[in-house]
């Protein structure tokens, strides 16, 4: 029989030989994520100092309205105080780089003590595009002119006025887009057309699913208009209708499972039509109406990897 010294001085060992496996304390399993202490936004013009080459460049700069800090700030997935998640940062720089109001746009971190600040730099790219176009073929012209601000004064709203003239009619159209519209993430798009015969526009509002941890989505958008629409038989034009459109439609989603590197979600929409195309000479046009609602289930996975160092991170999804 063993000693009683013998027995404790093996039990000993065997607890020393099972401790790299057993629990760990929690401290050691994993330590918080930093805070963020503060945000820094370094918002530069369409020309930096160094690009500074002559006159061409300080004009650009002085006539070009840079994007404001507070619009990049509303961008960001982020607020001061909350918890630093690299997948977070990646997914804030896909954010502002979607504006598409920059040239650049690089986000990292910066110790500063022992407090942990957030750095963002943007580097404005040229907004104001003017729009000319021209072609031709079988004999027929068609012919485009106008112009488009993607950065209105600075603030990431995108306005386009153009003037399209085809063989068939003339179109005027108004795009207006704003991505911070009476709040954080709710979202507008507004188009207006005026044609030669006739008149339509669509439009759009809601709060989208704009991060891959986002909670629940809900928007809302539809069409109305009358407009000429031609029959052709043979290459030849026969007849035309016209087309009286109205639609609304509402949608949403829940996430039931969302975090910054995947989610579950779970989204129905519903929509109301009336679309009637009758003869011109009709004075009374008849109603159509249609509805339709649909369901779906949607899962995804986000992965996250280092690239090189002028670009802190970029990410993958599946």
């Amino acid at each position: 029989m063993r000693s009683s010294s013998k027995v404790l001085r093996e039990a000993l060992v065997g607890c020393a030989l099972l401790a790299p496996f057993g629990p760990r304390p929690a401290a050691a399993q994993q330590a918080p994520p930093p805070t963020i202490d503060t945000i820094v936004v370094i918002n530069q013009n369409v020309f930096d100092q160094a690009e500074m080459l002559g006159p061409i460049a300080r004009v650009g700069n002085a006539i070009h309205f840079r994007t404001h800090a507070s619009v990049i700030r509303r961008t960001l997935l982020f607020n001061q105080g909350d918890p630093y998640d690299s997948a977070r940062a990646v997914e804030s720089g896909r954010a502002l780089r979607g504006l598409n109001v920059f040239r650049q746009v690089i986000i990292d971190t910066v110790r500063i003590g022992d407090r942990l600040a957030l750095r963002v730099i943007t580097a404005d790219g040229w907004s104001t595009k003017p729009q000319l176009n021209y072609s031709t073929a079988g004999g027929s012209t068609t012919w485009q002119g106008g112009i488009e601000e993607e950065n209105l004064f600075g603030t990431a709203t995108s306005l386009t006025a153009l003037y399209t003239k085809t063989p068939d009619r003339s179109t005027d159209s108004f795009l207006y887009q704003n991505p911070h519209f009476l709040g954080r993430r709710p979202r507008l798009f507004g188009l207006y057309q005026a044609l030669s015969d006739g008149e339509r526009g669509q439009w759009a509002l809601g709060v989208p699913f704009y991060e891959t941890a986002a909670r629940r989505a809900l928007g809302t958008g539809g069409e109305a208009g009358t407009q000429r629409i031609l029959r052709f038989r043979d290459g030849l034009l026969s007849d035309s209708l016209e087309r009286h459109a109205l639609r609304f439609g509402v949608g949403g989603g829940l996430a039931l499972h969302a975090t910054s590197h995947g989610y579950l979600r779970l989204w129905v929409n519903a929509a109301w039509r009336r679309e009637d195309f009758v003869p011109e000479s009709l004075t009374v046009i008849p109603r159509s109406v249609f509805g339709t609602v649909g369901a779906g289930i949607e899962w995804a996975h986000a992965r996250t990897r280092y690239c090189r160092a002028s670009i802190p991170t970029c990410d993958a999804r599946t």
